[in-house]
């Protein structure tokens, strides 16, 4: 069977070495998944019967990442290329590594130990694809599927249970009935694996449509399964699926709100994610950010997802003006604006989800931006060095300035260079006061 899509020249270049030197080579797993899929290749895995030392010999440029498990990485001038070695996998004693890798002499031999039919293929330079788990049959019919015995794929490897709910998330794929019982059936040996690894798939779950899996995480026991504490978030997503207006456009509706945020982060939809479950469960919020943490999510989204559900909690919409130019300027303003984006879409209905006609937090926050005097300390029309001139000296500085920024938020002295420094002098003969 050919394949239709392109590769590109360092990729080319890689395969073209290996079988030059009389090997086999071809690209494996998600890369070749992706390809078919039209979806944009991030890393490109090849394997090989060449052996560890000899595709060493074959490169100029090449880190030794992984010979344990026959991976060597060749660094080319646009990308590096994992190379493995066609392998067989033992018996994983620990639930998620082979305790011993033996080469294996085939392609098809090397594609029987993976995860999942969709990983399960490869295709060589000429665009000739090896698939014999049926792995392009799941993708035309969008379904995720084990190789071969499902309870022995999750025996071997227990992270495999959220990287199908992963998979299951970014592309919308329904899994397998027979994948996912045993995925449910095995969900106890999470506990094995390392909090940094539960950590990223979750991650990535957050990150893409994690509403298409929200059914099966409120359902199944794998968030208390990985770290007992992430049943609050469990909980949260069952408060959220417990609304009795939820529907697909509430759903889409979430990802228009959250996407059309004003930044470049490519993680909003990670910290939108964490920050509408903690919106639900404010008893249990610093029990699932310490969970998360350990998990190494970044802590600076953590602080953001924290403090968006902080402001949810706090009705908006009945905020005074002084309140708004409070948050304003102690908040990241991207940060209240996704605030105000979420608890405006806890106010939609299913009838109302498609057209989004509830901006009302929305709308007055750009309203108060529109407006709003300050935003930080450095907005100040004068600064540190100014009141330093004026005679206030060490901690009387700041206290000078955090009491000028709330003078202007006040509206009782302009933010003008001169009002200021009128201000500055009365506060300094009265010590900051």
């Amino acid at each position: 069977m050919k394949t239709f899509f392109s590769l590109p020249e360092f990729v080319v270049k890689v395969l073209q070495r290996l079988l030059s030197s009389g090997f086999e080579a071809f690209l494996v797993g998600g890369c070749v998944r992706d390809g078919l899929l039209g979806r944009r290749v991030h890393d490109y895995d090849v394997a090989t019967n060449a052996t560890p030392e000899q595709v060493v010999s074959l490169f100029e440029s090449v880190l030794c990442t992984g010979l344990k498990h026959g991976t060597v990485t060749v660094l080319t001038t646009d990308s590096p290329v994992e190379i493995t070695t066609y392998r067989l996998d033992g018996t994983y004693t620990d639930g998620r590594h082979p305790d011993v890798v033996t080469f294996a002499n085939s392609v098809t031999d090397d594609l029987a130990r993976r995860d999942f039919t969709i990983n399960a293929m490869a295709v060589d330079v000429r665009g000739t694809l090896v698939d014999p788990f049926a792995g392009t049959a799941d993708l035309s019919t969008s379904t995720i599927r084990a190789v071969g015995l499902p309870s022995a794929r999750f025996r071997e490897d227990s992270l495999r249970i959220l990287r199908g709910l992963r998979l299951s998330a970014e592309l919308e794929f329904t899994i397998d009935e027979a994948t996912l019982t045993a995925m449910y059936e095995a969900s106890h040996r999470l506990k094995s694996v390392s909090s940094e690894r539960i950590g990223q798939e979750l991650a990535k779950i957050a990150n893409s449509n994690w509403w298409f899996v929200a059914g099966l995480l409120a359902s199944g026991n794998w968030l208390e399964d990985s770290r007992p504490t992430l049943v609050h978030m469990k909980q949260g997503i069952q408060h959220l699926l417990h609304r009795p207006d939820v529907s697909p456009s509430l759903a889409l509706a979430w990802y228009k709100t959250i996407d059309s945020l004003p930044v470049s982060d490519p993680n909003v939809r990670r910290v939108g994610c964490l920050a509408t479950i903690l919106a639900v469960v404010p008893n249990f919020t610093e029990s699932i950010i310490t969970s998360l943490t350990e998990m190494a999510w970044a802590k600076k989204q953590l602080k953001v997802a924290r403090t968006a559900a902080q402001l949810m909690q706090a009705e908006i919409e009945e905020w005074s003006e002084a309140r708004w130019r409070q948050v304003l300027f102690e908040y990241e303003s991207t940060t209240v604006e996704l605030a105000c984006r979420i608890y405006d879409w806890m106010q939609l209905g299913s009838t109302t989800a498609s057209r989004y006609q509830n901006r009302t937090c929305l709308n007055l926050f750009k309203q108060y931006c529109a407006t709003q005097p300050l935003f930080k300390l450095s907005d100040l029309h004068i600064n540190g060095s100014d009141i330093l001139q004026l005679g206030a000296k060490g901690p009387l500085i700041g206290s000078v300035q955090r009491q000028l920024a709330q003078d202007v938020l006040a509206g009782s002295v302009r933010n003008s260079r001169q009002a200021l420094l009128n201000r500055t002098r009365e506060l300094i003969e009265g010590d900051g006061r």
